[in-house]
């Protein structure tokens, strides 16, 4: 039942209608009687209607057969996912299966054509049926880039056709090349972006660099065997990874270019329209967003996107993820919150050992932003190191809980801090390449430290560090999309003015007296 619930489960209401009358018309097993109520199948496939997976195998045994054990049952199972399979497959289900793409569908119905060649290969009238079956073959397989069944297609005819004229089989043997190679660079860029959404989940602490030399290696490799061939398919995937390529430079401008266009392709053109993709290309344009400061417009594409993904999928979860960077931004918890209990909700969006950890640090942000930093702080020390990005969300938390100390007015337990992580970056350095605005910032802390506090000390490094944090068009420049929700050097200059005041207001105050 493991298999036969799930297909019956995936199926709209009409394809089940049309299987209904499939497994009566041909039926190995089809009752004497002609009611419907008379076969063990239909009766199996209304029951798991019906019952779903709160039903075990012994039960829907026990309701066919009258108990629990019957070796017919195992029989008819077997029967019944071979019906299922073979029907679902058939025109008249497929045209009733509206969630499949168009050239999946049309995939399908090539294949049935390529199989269908091999029964006439000994017929006394072979090759008509053989020339019908080719030229639909080539029609919908040049239509929708079937390159894989083309080349099959073409492979067969070299032997398969009485060539009378050389010139015929070479011009097939052409066209049995270029296909193979289409479909080369098909294979190799599927390849190559599997491979990508692999190493990302993975590896979260990709330098630039690195990033960027393994974009470019792949892209000069995918653009030398692209030459000649032209392929929409091919250049959606292409263009996904120049999208990367852009992100791992921080020409964010050209990457959003790339997804705006990428959203044009998917939906005027049939060969790649899939609502899944375009849900993901909205992500691409959030992702851009986010990084260009552009928060309201991260939450319009997050509305967007939502009209094509489905709940409890990665894509919504990153989704998810950037609405609620958004929202903090912006400065609008209450909503940033019921978003954190969503992600929390869904398993799927709880899989990864470092969710928990990175939820946690989100809900400490916000308390901080609210001004409850006894509760910041109770979270804080609650979390342990997030993900094996010891740069990045882990630092974060180290960072959040000096400045959370430094509001309590905690300061020997901030000093503390600031030693733990000297130690941690000490501890870390040799595994994992830590940003150069998180050493300024480690050094602002150390020199705060030093000043005992005193925001305005004026013997002191504090001014150059928080310079340097501060320039926006500086090589350590402040970005968005980062561990760092909370600015560093925002939060400081706020400390530096409020201590200005007070000094200015005890200066006045002294004169008066």
């Amino acid at each position: 039942m493991k298999a036969i619930i799930p297909i019956i489960e995936s199926m709209s209401p009409a394809e089940l209608e049309n299987i209904k009358r499939g497994l009566m018309q041909f039926s190995t097993k089809r009752p004497k009687k002609s009611d419907p109520e008379g076969s063990a199948s239909l009766k199996l496939v209304d029951a798991v209607q019906n019952y779903g997976h709160t039903y075990s195998n012994d039960d829907y045994c026990q309701l066919i057969y009258g108990q629990k054990h019957d070796p017919k049952f195992r029989a008819l199972k077997f029967w019944l996912k071979r019906r299922l399979l073979e029907l679902r497959i058939t025109d008249v289900c497929l045209s009733h299966n509206r969630d499949l793409p168009q050239r999946y569908r049309e995939k399908i119905r090539v294949k049935k054509y390529l199989a269908q060649i091999y029964l006439y290969f000994h017929e006394t009238h072979g090759t008509y049926i053989h020339q019908f079956l080719f030229e639909q073959i080539i029609k919908i397989g040049t239509e929708y880039e079937l390159y894989e069944e083309l080349g099959e297609a073409y492979s067969i005819m070299c032997f398969s056709i009485k060539h009378r004229d050389p010139t015929e089989l070479l011009g097939i043997q052409e066209k049995l090349k270029y296909y193979r190679k289409c479909q080369a660079a098909m294979d190799r860029v599927y390849e190559i972006y599997n491979l990508r959404q692999a190493l990302e989940f993975k590896h979260r602490n990709f330098s630039p660099l690195q990033e960027t030399t393994l974009l470019q290696e792949a892209l000069d490799e995918l653009k030398t065997m692209s030459e000649g061939i032209h392929s929409i398919g091919f250049n959606y995937f292409y263009s996904c990874l120049v999208y990367d390529f852009y992100m791992a430079q921080k020409e964010i401008h050209k990457a959003e270019d790339i997804a705006k266009d990428l959203l044009n392709q998917l939906k005027t053109n049939i060969l790649v329209y899939n609502k899944g993709r375009i849900g993901k290309t909205y992500g691409y344009l959030c992702t851009c967003a986010l990084h260009l400061r552009d928060y309201k417009q991260v939450l319009q594409y997050v509305h967007k996107l939502k009209e094509y993904l489905n709940p409890g999928t990665n894509n919504m979860k990153f989704a998810l993820l950037h609405e609620l960077q958004a929202q903090i931004h912006l400065g609008q918890y209450d909503a940033a919150e019921t978003t954190l209990t969503i992600l929390r909700s869904e398993p799927i969006y709880n899989e990864d050992k470092r969710d928990s950890g990175q939820y946690d640090y989100f809900q400490a942000v916000i308390h901080f932003l609210k001004e409850n930093y006894s509760e910041c702080f109770s979270i804080l020390q609650s979390i342990r190191d997030i993900t094996d990005d010891k740069a990045g969300w882990n630092i974060g938390v180290r960072q959040l809980c000096f400045m959370c100390l430094v509001e309590m007015d905690l300061y020997q337990q901030a000093s503390a801090t600031v030693e733990q992580m000297r130690k941690y970056i000490d501890r870390t350095k040799a595994k994992v390449e830590f940003r150069e605005r998180d050493r300024v910032i480690y050094s602002l802390f150390a020199a705060l430290n030093r000043a005992d506090f005193d925001f305005n000390h004026t013997k002191s490094t504090m001014p150059k560090l928080v310079g340097r944090l501060s320039d926006d068009d500086g090589d350590i420049s402040w970005q968005s999309v980062s561990q760092e929700l909370v600015p560093v050097h925002t939060w400081f200059l706020k400390h530096q003015e409020a201590t200005l005041r007070k000094r200015k207001l005890k200066k006045n105050a002294d004169r008066m007296t």
